[in-house]
Protein backbone atom coordinates (compact mmCIF):
# COMPACT_ATOMS: atom_id res chain seq x y z
CA UNK A 1 0.00 0.00 0.00
CA UNK A 2 2.93 2.87 0.99
CA UNK A 3 4.71 1.30 -2.33
CA UNK A 4 1.15 2.52 -4.35
CA UNK A 5 0.58 5.78 -2.37
CA UNK A 6 4.36 6.77 -3.51
CA UNK A 7 4.14 5.79 -7.07
CA UNK A 8 1.04 8.47 -7.01
CA UNK A 9 3.23 11.08 -5.36
CA UNK A 10 5.81 10.61 -7.89
CA UNK A 11 3.54 11.25 -10.85
CA UNK A 12 2.29 7.90 -11.22
CA UNK A 13 -1.10 7.25 -10.03
CA UNK A 14 -2.29 5.11 -12.46
CA UNK A 15 0.26 3.10 -12.27
CA UNK A 16 -0.71 3.20 -8.26
CA UNK A 17 -4.20 2.69 -9.00
CA UNK A 18 -3.50 -0.64 -11.39
CA UNK A 19 -1.44 -1.67 -8.27
CA UNK A 20 -4.33 -1.33 -5.89
CA UNK A 21 -6.14 -3.80 -7.82
CA UNK A 22 -3.86 -5.83 -9.56
CA UNK A 23 -1.53 -6.92 -6.38
CA UNK A 24 -4.70 -8.29 -4.10
CA UNK A 25 -6.44 -9.90 -7.12
CA UNK A 26 -3.13 -11.60 -8.42
CA UNK A 27 -2.54 -13.13 -4.41
CA UNK A 28 -6.41 -14.15 -4.46
CA UNK A 29 -6.01 -16.23 -7.81
CA UNK A 30 -3.15 -17.72 -7.35
CA UNK A 31 -3.80 -18.09 -3.56
CA UNK A 32 -7.09 -19.95 -4.24
CA UNK A 33 -5.29 -21.68 -7.35
CA UNK A 34 -2.37 -23.44 -6.04
CA UNK A 35 -4.74 -24.49 -2.40
CA UNK A 36 -7.45 -26.16 -5.69
CA UNK A 37 -4.22 -28.19 -7.33
CA UNK A 38 -3.06 -29.22 -4.19
CA UNK A 39 -6.62 -31.22 -3.13
CA UNK A 40 -6.79 -32.60 -6.48
CA UNK A 41 -3.23 -33.58 -6.38
CA UNK A 42 -3.80 -36.08 -3.44
CA UNK A 43 -7.65 -36.88 -4.46
CA UNK A 44 -9.29 -35.08 -2.63
CA UNK A 45 -12.72 -33.64 -3.83
CA UNK A 46 -13.13 -29.47 -3.53
CA UNK A 47 -15.94 -28.40 -1.35
CA UNK A 48 -16.80 -25.31 -0.36
CA UNK A 49 -19.79 -24.29 2.07
CA UNK A 50 -20.20 -21.62 3.86
CA UNK A 51 -22.32 -21.90 6.76
CA UNK A 52 -23.37 -17.98 7.38
CA UNK A 53 -27.32 -17.07 8.49
CA UNK A 54 -29.71 -14.69 6.74
CA UNK A 55 -27.49 -11.28 9.01
CA UNK A 56 -24.45 -12.54 7.70
CA UNK A 57 -25.95 -12.86 4.00
CA UNK A 58 -27.46 -9.61 4.13
CA UNK A 59 -24.45 -7.21 5.32
CA UNK A 60 -22.16 -9.43 2.85
CA UNK A 61 -24.75 -8.78 -0.28
CA UNK A 62 -24.50 -4.73 1.06
CA UNK A 63 -20.70 -5.08 1.36
CA UNK A 64 -20.43 -6.64 -2.49
CA UNK A 65 -23.08 -3.79 -3.68
CA UNK A 66 -21.11 -1.07 -2.41
CA UNK A 67 -17.83 -2.57 -3.83
CA UNK A 68 -19.41 -2.85 -7.48
CA UNK A 69 -21.52 1.10 -6.70
CA UNK A 70 -17.81 2.48 -5.15
CA UNK A 71 -16.46 1.14 -8.41
CA UNK A 72 -18.85 2.39 -10.63
CA UNK A 73 -18.49 5.85 -9.01
CA UNK A 74 -14.59 5.33 -9.94
CA UNK A 75 -15.09 4.84 -13.39
CA UNK A 76 -17.50 7.92 -14.08
CA UNK A 77 -15.04 10.13 -12.20
CA UNK A 78 -12.54 8.69 -14.25
CA UNK A 79 -14.31 9.09 -17.66
CA UNK A 80 -15.42 12.51 -16.84
CA UNK A 81 -12.21 13.70 -15.74
CA UNK A 82 -10.54 12.53 -18.74
CA UNK A 83 -8.87 9.51 -16.84
CA UNK A 84 -7.07 11.95 -15.00
CA UNK A 85 -6.66 10.95 -11.15
CA UNK A 86 -7.01 14.43 -8.72
CA UNK A 87 -7.00 14.79 -5.62
CA UNK A 88 -11.34 15.49 -5.15
CA UNK A 89 -11.35 11.67 -6.33
CA UNK A 90 -8.80 10.80 -3.51
CA UNK A 91 -10.42 11.99 -0.83
CA UNK A 92 -14.14 10.66 -1.70
CA UNK A 93 -12.85 7.33 -2.24
CA UNK A 94 -10.87 7.71 1.70
CA UNK A 95 -14.23 8.96 2.55
CA UNK A 96 -16.20 6.06 0.79
CA UNK A 97 -13.80 3.57 2.22
CA UNK A 98 -13.82 5.36 5.82
CA UNK A 99 -17.96 4.75 5.81
CA UNK A 100 -17.15 1.20 4.67
CA UNK A 101 -14.86 0.76 7.59
CA UNK A 102 -17.38 1.90 9.87
CA UNK A 103 -20.26 -0.15 8.48
CA UNK A 104 -17.98 -3.40 8.84
CA UNK A 105 -16.78 -2.87 12.07
CA UNK A 106 -20.50 -1.99 13.61
CA UNK A 107 -21.73 -5.06 12.08
CA UNK A 108 -19.15 -7.15 13.42
CA UNK A 109 -19.74 -5.69 17.15
CA UNK A 110 -23.69 -6.76 16.47
CA UNK A 111 -23.39 -10.20 15.59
Amino acid sequence: MSLNSALAKKGYGEMGLSGSIAGPLFNLMIGFSFSALKKLYNNKSIEISIGINFKQTLILNVVVLFIILNSIRLLIQAYLSDFKLNKSISYLGFFIYAIFLIFICSTALIL
